[in-house]
């Protein structure tokens, strides 16, 4: 399997959201979008998934005094706790949704990777934020990506997502370093991820119902992140 890394800087702009959460009042958030743009793979060759995910992170995650080491900020971290209170405030997906294009036909078809799971559950697919502080450089609070598990599957059906002689494919979403020694990469015990491993997106295909352990892991996709004007998280008692 091909693997592509791609570095990119870029500035992420505050965007304050509300979010009522019962018996804390109001919290305040930043929603950061993030899209990619890849063709799948070897195995896969004709097929390419496009897609945009939205991420709720509280402020408290994200502003950070620029003597901050940069790093991995996980969900259960004291920043998803509000001040005075112990109601847990968590990251959580926002949306995700995949389009699968033939490149052969230029057909396509959009999964949505979040129809069906309730608000409740949302903040159980992230596992955390990467971080990066760079005073010099204009960098502080620098969003680098994100660490979520497998979201799906979603079913796909356009001939570029066949496998085979199945007709429909099973297809799982996932973000960051995070990845299964099952799948030939590195164990979630990998010692040290380095920031680009957040910045990437993967599509686990798999023949309908086979399950997660017989899919084909795509490339990475490289997913730019930037503050989302349009994604407002919507209210939840989490």
């Amino acid at each position: 399997m091909r693997w592509s890394t791609f570095r990119s800087s870029f500035r992420a702009a505050a965007l304050t959201a509300t979010l009522a959460l019962a018996g804390t009042g109001v919290a305040q958030a930043i929603v950061y979008t993030g899209n990619w743009d890849p063709p799948f793979g070897t195995a896969l060759p004709f097929l390419n998934f496009s897609g945009s995910a939205s991420f709720y992170i509280p402020d408290a995650c994200v502003a950070r005094t620029p003597n901050s080491s940069s790093g991995y900020v996980g969900n259960y971290s004291s920043c998803t706790i509000p001040t005075n209170t112990t109601q847990f405030d968590p990251m959580r997906l926002v949306s995700a949704s995949v389009t699968l294009t033939d490149l052969r036909t230029n057909l396509s078809e959009t999964l949505d990777f979040l129809a069906g799971i309730p608000q409740q559950n949302l903040a159980f697919l992230v596992n955390g934020i990467y971080l990066q502080f760079d005073s010099e450089n204009g960098l502080d609070g620098l969003l680098i990506g994100a660490s979520t598990g497998n979201v799906g599957p979603r079913q796909g059906s356009i001939a570029a997502s066949k496998t085979g002689d199945t007709v429909v494919n099973d297809f799982w979403l996932r973000f960051g370093p995070a990845l299964t020694s099952a799948q030939g990469l590195p164990a979630e015990t990998d010692a040290d991820p380095t920031p680009d491993d957040y910045r990437k997106a993967y599509l686990l295909a798999a023949a309908s119902g086979s399950g997660i352990g017989n899919g084909t892991l795509s490339n990475p996709g490289t997913v730019t992140f930037s503050a989302d004007a349009t994604a407002i998280a919507e209210p939840g008692s989490l």
